[in-house]
């Protein structure tokens, strides 16, 4: 049996990143992740810490994209982004904020807002009212 070559947080590998994913060069501040994560469920998704969404209000995104890239910069596609943290240290600081807060608690919480979220517009359209208990 092989297992899945699953990523967390931490053990993101520079192969994982795609800067400007689309060649748009310029002032492109687009990041696609593409990684397998917890139970080998594909994540794919395209950033634009350009966006306005990331940078109003003291938003951080054209420096979080800037700290990528300096994270990534003179690294294997094999080695890990975040080189200087382990899954222990992230939690100890993760707990500073709320006790017994860890990457797996914020996940879980993550992706229950998600779906929640998810359920909820699904439930406003009309079709919804039409489901079986099944279907739903």
């Amino acid at each position: 049996d092989e297992e899945a070559d699953t990523v967390g947080c931490c053990s993101l590998r520079v192969e994982h990143l795609h800067f400007d994913p689309n060649d748009e060069g310029g002032d492109c501040k687009e990041i696609e992740l593409e990684f397998l994560g917890k139970d080998s469920m594909l994540y794919k998704q395209t950033i634009d810490f350009g966006a306005t969404m990331y940078n109003d209000g003291n938003g951080m995104g054209k420096q979080v994209f800037e700290n990528f890239k300096t994270f990534c910069k003179k690294k294997k596609k094999t080695e890990e982004v975040f080189d200087k943290i382990t899954p222990t240290m992230l939690n100890q600081h993760l707990k500073q904020f709320m006790d017994g807060l860890t990457a797996k608690v914020f996940r879980t919480y993550n992706a229950s807002k998600t779906l929640q979220e998810e359920l909820a517009k699904t439930e406003k359209m009309g079709v919804w009212a039409t489901l079986t208990a099944a279907e739903k």
